[in-house]
């Protein structure tokens, strides 16, 4: 008979580790690991969309579950041993080998009659065998009920698991067609451009070959023209006297005839300036290229910012850490030399970087407290005007709580953010060449809102921040 640590190490080997029990028709898969099979066809056909090993990850075929013989006879081998041993165990007392009579619940063990006397459990609850037996039935009654309360509710994390990863696979499937979409078009564009611009080259080729050729042509005759008149000026010199008399004037004439004017510049400025610009092209086009390939390689990725607050810029009233990554309202206010960058009128400060390329994101804390907004703003924003006063082309763009509610600010005006999640972080992401600000739950990742930056607000945006009451804003980590 095997002893119960023997058991237990064969009881380790037989169960299945995604059900916790032991291997009831074990399936072996390609990657060598074994499960149930109703556990691994659940777990494939109702929880996952590929067909991978819950152990090592490996993606296996679903078709090519083998049973495991072995094992399964193993497990066979382990409920007959265990079955002997609790057997032998629900007979009699294990200590004083006499029958069961009680039960103590502090230990939750059963006693014979020599356990009961020894004294070791006196000061425990002990009860009757039967009536443990009966109060145990009805605990288990309880358990089962609750297990099966806790299963309906992992059941509907399942369904919003479901539900949240399906939301964001389409987004993801949308954001990739887009990004295809757009490349495509951009592919589509430098053929066309490029056709254009070989068109030229070869219309200017095209014109640089006939300029040539014609060109040619009149040399050719030309040439021809002197070389027949030296033919005929040697065979003249060997004619006798009589007859080189002869037609003198007229060999002579087409003798004069042969001066060589001056060539005029075959090709004109037209087809040189022509040339020069598809040749500037090509050097534009490098410029070009390099720079588009910057933006795509270095700017296109999402950068962590390191933003730090600018005191110049920083209302009297505002206390910053000494490290100034965190502002709050002062506990005394104090007298500040004035200065053209400070905010007098609104409770707010700038960040001292600024960015006016790439994308980029910083995360603040905003606790629970007070009234406050984050967001981005151009460093020409009126520092001596209420919030409410600015003019559009100020261009302020900050997400905030205000009385309890969260609102998007773009003064002059603001509005009502329907978002009824609880706010302890928030990133703010700042797409510059996409001329986006967009405002995250921090937290939780989801987007609280998402503005355009008009073409029109050109130039660099700074950080803004802004307190009021007890709010305490941090820049994270």
């Amino acid at each position: 008979m095997a002893d119960e640590g023997t058991l237990k190490t064969f009881q380790v080997q037989v169960t299945c580790t995604l059900c916790m029990g032991y291997f009831d028709a074990p399936k072996v898969l390609d990657c060598g690991h074994t499960f149930c099979h109703n556990c691994i066809s659940k777990y494939w056909t109702e929880f996952l969309s590929t067909s991978n090993c819950p152990e090592c990850k490996e993606t296996v075929q679903s078709g090519n579950l083998l049973p495991n013989r072995g094992l399964e006879s193993l497990v066979e081998l382990v409920k007959r041993l265990e079955a002997d041993l609790v057997s032998e165990k629900e007979r009699v007392c294990e200590e004083h080998w006499r029958p069961l009579t009680s039960f103590c619940k502090g230990d939750r063990t059963p006693l014979c009659t020599l356990c009961v006397e020894s004294g070791e459990h006196q000061n425990h609850d002990m009860v009757p065998l039967e009536q443990a037996v009966e109060e145990l039935k009805e605990y288990f009654l309880a358990c089962i009920n609750t297990v099966r309360s806790r299963t309906e509710s992992v059941l509907f994390h399942k369904m919003d698991l479901e539900s949240e990863g399906e939301v964001l696979l389409k987004s993801a499937q949308i954001a990739k067609e887009q990004m295809v979409a757009k490349f495509h078009d951009l592919h589509k564009f430098l053929l066309l451009r490029e056709h254009f611009l070989t068109s030229k080259i070869e219309s200017t080729e095209q014109e640089i070959i006939r300029t040539r050729d014609k060109h040619m042509e009149d040399i050719f005759r030309q040439i021809s023209f002197h070389q027949k008149v030296v033919h005929d000026l040697q065979e003249k010199r060997y004619q006798p006297p009589t007859e080189l008399v002869q037609d003198i004037g007229s060999m002579i004439g087409r003798y004069e005839h042969t001066n060589v004017a001056p060539c005029p510049e075959p090709f004109s400025s037209k087809e040189r300036w022509q040339l020069w610009d598809l040749l500037d092209v090509n050097t534009f086009l490098d410029c070009a290229i390099k720079q588009f390939k910057t933006i795509l390689e270095n700017q296109l990725s999402l950068q962590e910012a390191k933003v730090t607050l600018d005191p110049q810029t920083a209302h009297p009233q505002l206390l910053l850490s000494e490290n100034f990554r965190s502002v709050r309202l002062r506990d005394d206010p104090q007298e500040m030399p004035q200065r053209p960058a400070r905010f007098d009128a609104s409770l707010s400060v700038l960040g001292r970087e600024g960015f006016g390329t790439g994308r980029n994101y910083w995360d603040v804390v905003v606790g629970s407290e007070g009234n406050w907004a984050v967001g981005v703003a151009r460093k020409s924003v009126k520092k001596k005007d209420q919030l409410a006063k600015q003019q559009s082309g100020a261009r302020i763009y900050a997400l905030g709580k205000l009385d309890g509610h969260v609102h998007f600010f773009c003064p002059p005006g603001d509005s009502y953010v329907n978002y009824s999640g609880a706010l302890g972080r928030v990133r703010i992401s700042l797409n510059c060449l996409g001329r986006n600000v967009a405002f995250f739950d921090g937290d939780t990742g989801g987007l609280i809102h998402q503005a355009v930056i008009p073409a029109a607000c050109k130039g660099i945006l700074f950080p803004f921040f802004q307190v009021s009451k007890k709010a305490v804003l941090t820049l994270v980590p």
